[in-house]
């Protein structure tokens, strides 16, 4: 766990600096308030985002977590200057890059009858999507050549602060008439170019990963395997990737002024991404961890990790919603009384990701294990579940159905895996200190949002994240919850002493 945690620390410092910045870009720059873009101009940019992650997914073909799977096979049994393996996921990411790009212009007609109502603006620059996916596709194929080198911290932070500084860029050359409207939106999705460019730079410049053409002797005797779990977690990560994306894609395309509902939904995902942070970080040098756990057959490893990652994020998770929901009637002064329905959703969907947070590394225990066949059958049921309850629910409740079907998606889709890990696996990620943390949270919650208002939104701001501060975080430490937040306060408090010497 020692990794895990450094690494995860380190990771979370770069995306909490880039998340700073992406808050500058959607909920300063990019709002309607100071006259540069429109609702429906500072939404495309969002749905740009969206369909390009979807479209990446799909045109990976499930190769990348194949990668992921059986890289510590080829380089347990392979010299690096015979490992086919990251050849072949490029040659498979080639193809469905090229394979995409062709579907996209066929389809073309389809997505227009399906926005053009709602959401005419994207239709105009739908083909803008493309340059994005195919940049999204060896940006995502590079972070994963990283992570199994266990450079998730520069993955991390090309991710999660390069990719916003990009965007910044973009939006300040827009602000000073610099370009149009038009080129702004063309440089917006061609962000992704430079960032993959460099990730490439890293992951090559290091030496262990090779591009060898010729087939391996690995390859030949796991082809069978290989190729069953990448057809299978090619259907299972696009839908696994369809929850995530779909919202902001429905509301677009069904609810009456599409593209600015699809802003003002942006800004509560926003912030429940921040609570995500953690988790993501964990996620990228877990996935190895967990991966070489499973070869060597390491269950107490795997059990372990399970439920520090479960009580830690469920920490972490807890900390930051509670930072987050008592200030966001500030967040509606300061933004207009149009984004009125984001402290419903956030609400709506920070119950949900704190209950996904609490379930620990779940999906990555369960994928990685001789049951990822079950993991897969998860992602079917739910999927299908959770893009017909979405589509209902946002018909009949706009934007607020979007989130109760999002929600209500992510408590099944984790209640079905906690079942499969238990009954397979015999493990489950609870302690009574889990209930410690939830106790402490409500509590300090409770507190926290029934201050008065004091009259000025950043003074108010900064009385409600003070105290929910001191309500929550020193019971984290004096009941000992988690051994890596009493180490992480630890090693801060020593190190503010010694400046201070």
């Amino acid at each position: 766990m020692g990794i895990i945690r450094k690494q995860s620390i380190y990771s979370s410092i770069f995306t909490y600096i880039g998340f700073a910045i992406g808050a500058l870009n959607l909920l300063v720059l990019l709002t309607p308030k100071f006259g540069f873009f429109t609702l429906d101009e500072s939404g495309l940019t969002r749905l740009f985002l969206d369909f390009g992650n979807l479209f990446a997914v799909i045109a990976a073909m499930g190769s990348l977590t194949t990668f992921i799977k059986f890289y510590p096979f080829h380089h347990t049994y392979l010299k690096k200057e015979q490992n086919d393996l990251p050849f072949i996921v490029i040659l498979v990411c080639t193809a469905g890059a090229v394979l995409l790009t062709i579907c996209i212009f066929v389809f073309e007609d389809f997505f227009a009858r399906k926005f053009s109502r709602n959401s005419a603006l994207f239709i105009q620059h739908f083909r803008l999507v493309i340059p994005l996916t195919i940049s999204m596709i060896f940006f995502n194929l590079f972070e994963a050549f990283a992570w199994m080198l266990q450079k998730t911290v520069v993955s991390n932070f090309v991710k999660e602060v390069m990719l916003r500084v990009f965007a910044l860029i973009a939006i300040v050359i827009f602000y000073l008439g610099w370009i149009s409207i038009d080129t702004f939106f063309i440089l917006y999705t061609l962000i992704y170019f430079p960032a993959a460019a460099y990730l490439a730079y890293v992951v090559f410049k290091d030496g262990r990963i090779k591009i060898q053409t010729r087939i391996s002797s690995v390859t030949r005797k796991l082809y069978s395997k290989m190729l069953t779990f990448t057809v299978y977690h090619f259907t299972g990560g696009v839908f696994q990737i369809l929850p995530r994306t779909m919202d902001l894609l429905m509301i677009a395309s069904v609810v009456e002024g599409g593209l600015g509902k699809a802003l003002i939904y942006s800004i509560p995902t926003y912030l429940v991404t921040v609570m995500e942070v953690p988790q993501r970080s964990m996620m990228g040098i877990g996935s190895s961890t967990i991966s070489e756990s499973w070869k060597r057959n390491d269950v107490k490893n795997i059990r372990t990790i399970y439920r520090k990652s479960s009580i830690n994020l469920l920490a972490a998770g807890l900390f930051i919603f509670g930072l987050i929901f008592p200030n966001l009637d500030n967040l509606v002064r300061f933004m207009g009384e149009e984004f009125m329905p984001v402290k419903l959703l956030f609400l709506i969907l920070g119950i949900g990701k704190l209950l996904d947070l609490m379930m620990g590394l779940n999906n990555l225990i369960l994928g990685f294990s001789k049951y990822w066949k079950t993991d897969f059958y998860t992602n079917i049921i739910f999927i299908i579940f959770s893009v017909g309850i979405t589509y209902l629910l946002t018909k009949k409740f706009g934007m607020t159905g979007t989130a109760l079907g999002s929600a209500l998606t992510m408590f099944g889709y984790n209640l079905l895996r906690f079942i499969f890990i238990y009954r397979f696996l015999k493990m489950q990620p609870f302690t009574p200190k889990t209930l410690i943390v939830l106790a402490l949270g409500i509590a300090a919650l409770l507190i926290t949002c029934n201050i008065p208002y004091a009259g000025n939104l950043y003074m108010d701001t900064f009385i409600r994240s003070i105290t929910f501060l001191i309500l929550f975080a020193p019971g984290l430490i004096y009941f000992n919850i988690s051994p890596d937040i009493n180490e992480l306060y630890r090693m801060s408090m020593c190190k503010i002493f010694k400046r201070n010497q």
